[in-house]
Formats: C-alpha cells, structure tokens, sequence
C-alpha cells in the first residue's frame, strides 16, 4: 500500500515537472489536465488576463528591484499624477546611479546609497527608492571619489540617456528632462490593483 502511494505522489511530480517545462516561466499559476477538466470559455479569458497582468508587474520588479509595497505606491502616484509609471521608476535615485555608471549591479546602487556615497541638493540621503524631480543634481561626495568599487564601475562604457546630464570630472549627474518611455503595458498593472 505504501509502495503504491509513493509511486503516485512521485508520479504526479514528474507531471508537474513536466508541466513546467512545457510551457516554461510563464505559467498561469496552477496546472490543468485538459482532460480531467472542463472550463468555460469566460474563464479561460479571465486566468489569461490576470496572468498577462501578473506577469508584466514580476518582470519590471525583477528588473528594478521593487517591493510590493513600493510597486503598488508608484502606481497610485502615477494614476493621481497622470504620469507614466515607467517614468516614476526610471527616476528613481538607485536606477539613476546604476544607469549613470557608478555601479555594476541595481544592487549595489542600493547598497551604495545606504552608505551614503551621494547627495541629492547638497543633502545626504540613503533612501533609495526616493523619486527625483527635474533639476535634481546628484553629487558623489569627495571622500569617496578613490574607492575601488567606484573606480571599476565607472571604467565601463556606458550608453548615457539624453534625459541625464553627466559631469564625471566634477562627479555630478543633473536631471535635465523627463525620461523617454518604452513601450509598456501599465494600465493593466495598474488595473491589477485597482480590483
């Protein structure tokens, strides 16, 4: 009996393996036997308009290094501001130090900001998810110019954006304009919260 009921549940996670691997990352986040079950047609619309949600707001979290809770603050200020959310997390203060080549990684932007490398306006702040305005300037504070870690990330080349303004002998990054955005599916990350 026993024997029988470790074949089966090995059985059923080699169908989820299998089922995984079918249809890669992008799954509606639980698994369906075509078979065994039958759906109506309304539904199926509805788990794939979630899904298509769902996952365009993980990719941009993923790639700007979001929590939840700030994700779903930025799309609040969006929706009152009319603004575009990409604009909002492209001026945000750790992608501007990572997209201006003083770090190699958006993790170290942050970590580096929690260290209070940088001035925003000649005042200090290690908050990182702080949303900068046109006109900010960034400055790297003196005592930090010889680091190796800076060093190193700034010997990369870099494709500046036309929207930065960069002086790397006075070490200062200037916002000059609103950032250009990509196309993106925002009202459907939006609408994910407003349900």
């Amino acid at each position: 009996m026993q024997a029988k009921k470790k074949e089966k549940s090995l059985m059923r996670r080699i169908k989820r393996i299998k089922t995984i691997n079918k249809y890669g990352k992008f799954i509606n986040g639980f698994f369906l036997n075509e078979k065994k079950t039958k759906i109506k047609d309304i539904n199926k619309n509805r788990i794939k308009e979630y899904s298509f949600q769902l996952y365009n707001k993980q990719k941009i979290k993923k790639k700007f290094l979001i929590k939840e809770r700030q994700f779903k603050k930025m799309c609040s200020i969006s929706k009152k501001k009319n603004k575009p959310l990409i604009c909002l997390i492209e001026k945000r203060f750790d992608n501007i130090i990572y997209i201006s080549g003083y770090s190699r990684t958006r993790f170290e932007a942050k970590q580096i900001i929690n260290h209070k490398y940088f001035l925003i306006n000649k005042n200090n702040n290690n908050i990182s998810s702080t949303i900068l305005k046109i006109g900010d300037k960034i400055e790297l504070k003196k005592k930090f110019i010889n680091y190796d870690r800076i060093i190193k990330s700034l010997k990369k080349i870099i494709n500046v954006p036309n929207w930065l303004n960069i002086n790397k002998k006075k070490n200062q990054i200037e916002i000059v304009k609103e950032p250009d955005t990509f196309k993106i599916f925002e009202k459907e990350m939006i609408n994910f919260y407003i349900k």
